[in-house]
């Protein structure tokens, strides 16, 4: 008995967050977690303490991916693909498939490929530990890899859960194995020490909680209307992700050509 009270007692902040929450100020957090983050990418890169944060909320920008392909990908996001890449070339002299390719690349290829996986139990989780293994090979070629398509079929697989009754697997299943393979991802990619990969775990494991529980975050934004400054500036942030993602990675990358990588910082 001890042991269920002490459960509720823990999962009853979570509850009250998935509550208060909504999908945009969710989103908002991410992107202000992320400006710090590449600020550390850029120009403070080897402290890997103040990594931790964008290393827990990374996969918001995944796995929502997931339960949103019915969307057609925009013109701007197309347009920031191609800025950045073309960007990056002139200024480093290197071709880099940034994180935009990377979503456009899942939004296309995501349903087609769950749909044939779930048809077999064998070739699913095959192919699966396949793309967790080549992650960290595959992130040299496209960001994040073919770990961007385990995050992208957990969110799609929670979206279709309806469909997935009769399914060998069952998409809170699915979800445990895409923590387990951000994590390993996670500590290869970064060789976080001990406390540091226990912290990050953590933190996503409270990400991956509400990620899962997604669509209930939709629909508080949907009931919700922003009212005080606060709540605007979410609103903003969230509803213009991409568009800051885009100007933000671009500046950065001017600030680095001409205040680091020409005058010796």
């Amino acid at each position: 008995m001890d042991g269920v009270n002490n459960l509720k007692f823990l999962v009853a902040p979570l509850e009250r967050l998935k509550k208060d929450l909504t999908a945009y100020d969710l989103v908002a957090l991410n992107v202000a977690v992320m400006l710090f983050g590449h600020i550390c990418y850029f120009f403070i890169s080897d402290n890997l303490w103040l990594r931790i944060p964008d290393r827990i909320l990374v996969c918001i920008w995944l796995i929502p991916v997931g339960y949103n392909l019915g969307h057609k990908p925009g013109k701007r996001i197309w347009a920031g693909a191609f800025l950045l890449t073309f960007s990056e070339y002139v200024l480093f002299h290197y071709i880099n498939i940034n994180f935009l390719w990377t979503i456009l690349l899942v939004r296309q290829v995501t349903e087609p490929l769950a749909r044939a996986l779930l048809k077999d139990k064998y070739l699913f989780w095959g192919v699966n530990i396949i793309f967790l293994a080549l992650s960290p090979i595959t992130n040299l070629f496209f960001e994040y890899g073919t770990l961007a398509f385990i995050m992208t079929m957990a969110g799609w697989m929670r979206m279709n859960e309806a469909f997935l009754k009769e399914s060998f697997i069952k998409p809170s299943e699915y979800f445990v194995f895409a923590f387990l393979a951000h994590i390993m991802f996670t500590q290869v990619a970064f060789q976080f020490n001990g406390l540091q990969t226990t912290l990050i775990a953590l933190g996503s494991t409270v990400v991956f909680w509400l990620l899962y529980h997604f669509k209930g975050l939709v629909l508080n934004s949907l009931r919700r209307r922003p009212k005080d400054p606060i709540e605007k500036l979410c609103f903003f942030m969230g509803h213009k992700s991409l568009e800051i993602y885009i100007v933000h990675v671009f500046a950065y990358q001017l600030i680095y050509y001409f205040f680091v990588m020409n005058r010796g910082f």
